[in-house]
């Protein structure tokens, strides 16, 4: 062994270590700091709580830091430090491969009434929970909105729905849902007042680019434009 690194092998290291030392840097001093110290981190989940985790670059380290900090509020309700409400967590799929992080998830949902809570679990489709993560064996309501065909069918065959549904599903308009609360299923049209509707905006961003992309359409001496090819 020569002891030295090939420059290739070393660039890559540098990177992780960089990658390394940010997500380090959240937990010790920045948002996520006091998650694994129970007093420290109880003291930092207030009642109402946004975590962003999107920025985490690894899946890992995010499905982590998503278990500790349901340890911390769920010990929190136990002990009556906080009060009952909503327990949100969206892109749920990703917890499916952490062992830690799926039995915080099924505890909460298991314990929900006890701790006077109410846990929403979003996800694209039932099928990103592969085998692993089985949520609907606690669900009391399943909210399903438009799926494509494998989708729905899937859903429907796990819920012991009629196949027929499958096509209503299929054909579901923007903000119409299937409810699906014990045996019934109820088609419900969803409406936003103006104030909801910023917090629930993903198409946000697609619109500015869409803006962006006319402004520069209509500057182009070639008098085409791209706005068409975005969503308005």
């Amino acid at each position: 062994d020569s002891g030295i690194c090939p420059p290739a092998i070393e660039r890559d290291g540098i990177d992780a270590a960089a990658r390394l030392s940010l997500t380090l840097r959240r937990v010790i001093d920045g948002d996520l700091a006091g998650i694994w110290d129970v007093c420290g981190g109880a003291a930092l989940l207030t009642p109402r709580l946004v975590v962003e985790l999107s920025d985490v670059h690894s899946q890992a380290w995010g499905r982590v830091a998503l278990a500790a900090l349901l340890r911390v509020r769920l010990a929190q309700l136990a002990r009556g430090e906080v009060g009952g409400g909503f327990v949100v967590i969206d892109e749920a799929w990703t917890l499916a491969s952490d062992p830690a992080a799926r039995e915080m998830l099924r505890r909460a949902l298991k314990l929900a009434r006890a701790y006077g809570i109410s846990v929403i679990v979003v996800s694209h489709r039932l099928g990103d929970f592969g085998t692993e993560l089985d949520v609907l064996s606690d669900a009391g309501v399943v909210v399903a909105l438009r799926q494509p065909a494998h989708a729905a069918a899937e859903l429907v065959a796990r819920l012991q729905l009629d196949e027929r549904i499958v096509q209503v599903l299929e054909r579901l308009e923007r903000g119409d849902a299937l409810w699906v609360v014990g045996h019934e299923q109820i088609l419900v049209r969803h409406y936003l007042y103006d104030r909801e509707r910023a917090m629930v905006d993903t198409d946000l961003r697609m619109r500015r680019e869409g803006r962006r992309h006319a402004r520069v359409g209509a500057g182009d001496t070639t008098g085409t434009s791209s706005a068409a090819s975005h969503p308005r």
